[in-house]
């Protein structure tokens, strides 16, 4: 089961272990809520009945947008030139088609990039005019490119330095790059691909009933007003890391925040100060960004003291989902 939208640090492959750890509710606050992946896993639990997702980006937004079937006819390819036109007013743009799903780099390196878009165009706008300009005679299956392999990728070589428009230096090094792709069989998944079906798989909520009581909001965390009877879950960014769309965040001025607060807050980090009670760890490989994919063991805090759920040992079941 894929939880929320396509997120650089989504929490989708443990979101379903995190809800089942947490307490019923009236109500689930998602303070951070991203890409929605544990207020996707929440709103399927039947542990709550009424859902408020906050951030300070609209992907939120997206994500009720996805739900709606605003994606159900998206075929776009987007260039790395319409990316940057594009991605600070479309928010489908810049999550779906940026690397890693950052939010600010393109997703494709500009080697790469002529032969993506004719995998784009032969496989979702059934168009294989590009591949023909590289003199590339195929169907765009992966069956037929790895039938024709090498001769497919010294065509394609031979195209991008007969026609890419670059200084000489640059052309040499970029060709050299490509040459030393073992295979394109590499180079035949369409990670954009992957993920606009991602958010055309959403629409199956909109048969949910309690999608209906879901909120979104674009506020500051501490601006948000928390229903009497809620259980409040908070993803700030990670201590220590950036790439975050909405800049630098303050975690210090978070935790005095969370130890102020009357209510129970339970915060996603790696560690917490003293003053924070660990309830929950879970083994996992992070992806907080579309090149890391380390062995990390997520924890669970709460600002209350709170009776510790257990280590949950699902070390090598989520290893084998992520690799």
């Amino acid at each position: 089961m894929n939880y929320g939208l396509p997120y650089m640090g989504s929490k989708n492959l443990i979101a379903k272990t995190i809800i089942d750890a947490l307490p019923c509710a009236s109500t689930f606050v998602d303070l951070f809520a991203g890409g929605c992946a544990i207020t996707h896993a929440a709103m399927l639990s039947n542990k709550y009945g009424g859902f408020i997702a906050n951030d300070l980006s609209d992907t939120p937004q997206l994500f009720l947008d996805a739900v709606a079937g605003k994606f159900e006819n998206e075929r776009r390819w987007i260039s790395r030139e319409d990316f940057f036109v594009l991605k600070d007013s479309d928010p489908y743009v810049r999550t779906v088609w940026s690397f890693g799903n950052n939010g600010k780099d393109y997703m494709y390196s500009r080697e790469v990039e002529p032969w993506k878009r004719a995998l784009h165009y032969a496989r979702v706008l059934g168009d294989l005019s590009p591949m023909r300009e590289f003199g590339i005679d195929t169907d765009g299956s992966s069956a037929d490119i790895r039938a024709h392999h090498d001769e497919y990728k010294l065509k394609y070589t031979s195209w991008y330095g007969e026609n890419v428009s670059l200084q000489s230096l640059q052309r040499l090094q970029r060709l050299q790059s490509l040459q030393s792709l073992q295979s394109l069989q590499r180079l035949q998944s369409l990670q954009s691909l992957q993920s606009l079906q991602s958010l055309q798989r959403l629409q199956s909520l909109q048969s949910l009933q309690r999608l209906q009581s879901l909120q979104v909001h674009r506020l500051d965390y501490r601006d948000v007003k928390i229903p009497s009877g809620s259980l409040v879950y908070a993803d700030p960014p990670y201590r220590g890391t950036d790439g975050y769309v909405c800049g630098s965040f303050n975690h210090d001025a978070f935790y005095e925040w969370c130890l102020e607060q009357p209510f129970d807050i339970y915060i996603s980090e790696y560690s917490m100060p003293s003053d924070f009670h660990e309830v929950l760890a879970i083994p996992h490989r992070s992806r907080i960004s579309g090149t890391v994919n380390n062995a990390v063991v997520e924890r669970l805090y709460c600002n209350h003291p709170r009776q510790r759920f257990g280590q949950l040992d699902f070390l090598g079941q989520l290893f084998a989902e992520a690799v």
